[in-house]
């Protein structure tokens, strides 16, 4: 980094980094311990002392960034849960044509989104039905499977063959959904066993087809 000088609005003189890069800089750090803790041993261990002392920084900076630990926690969860529907609004936006390939191509993307920081699959699958998140938790379980449940009237209209599709499914089919991703993508996450991730999205997807119940049927005879 080249090194350059710029004075603060309270006079200091900062050497490397403008002063709101170094704010920036702070903010991030603070989220990344946050992340840390919150995966690794859930929501009780976000604390803002554990939090800065992770992060290196003085629990003054704490306050530069966050009101208080509460909505610190709820914050870097919903980072989590932003992250994860970027990722499948994505991948919708770019599924082939045809039903059965756009839901290998959304597991696909998904696993991918896991794999790239296991954080993410513990915070979303784990720690979301703590007793401090779980009202967060529910909220994530719709907005989570709201999409794929979406998915169902575009799969209907290619083709596709709703077997049951009524009040109840309504209700209960999200709750399945999450909760068999949550245990598959626990188990694989903790002990992959030499199974890849391209299997995983297989399953993946074959969870998603039943939990639609949406059959496809081969042409025409």
């Amino acid at each position: 980094m080249v090194e350059t000088s710029q004075r603060s609005s309270d006079g200091r003189r900062w050497r490397g980094v403008y002063p709101g890069d170094r704010k920036a800089e702070r903010r991030f750090k603070l989220i990344e311990s946050g992340l840390d803790l919150l995966a690794a041993e859930g929501p009780g261990a976000v604390t803002m002392r554990g939090v800065c002392r992770r992060a290196g920084l003085t629990e003054r900076y704490f306050y530069e960034s966050f009101d208080n630990r509460d909505k610190f926690l709820v914050q870097i969860f919903d980072l989590v849960v932003e992250d994860a529907e970027a990722t499948l609004q994505e991948a919708v936006a770019s599924m082939p044509p045809q039903p059965p390939d756009a839901i290998s191509h959304i597991a696909s993307a998904f696993t991918d989104f896991l794999v790239e920081d296991p954080r993410r699959g513990e915070i979303l699958f784990v720690q979301s039905v703590t007793s401090e998140l779980y009202p967060r938790g529910r909220e994530l379980i719709g907005r989570f499977t709201a999409i794929v449940g979406g998915l169902k009237d575009a799969f209907a209209a290619a083709g596709g063959n709703l077997s049951r599709n009524d009040e109840l499914t309504a209700r209960w089919d999200p709750l399945a959904l999450f909760g068999g991703l949550a245990f598959v993508y626990q188990d694989w996450l903790l002990d992959p066993k030499g199974v890849s991730a391209e299997d995983v999205s297989a399953y993946i997807a074959y969870l998603i087809s039943i939990v639609a119940r949406v059959d496809f049927p081969g042409p025409a005879d």
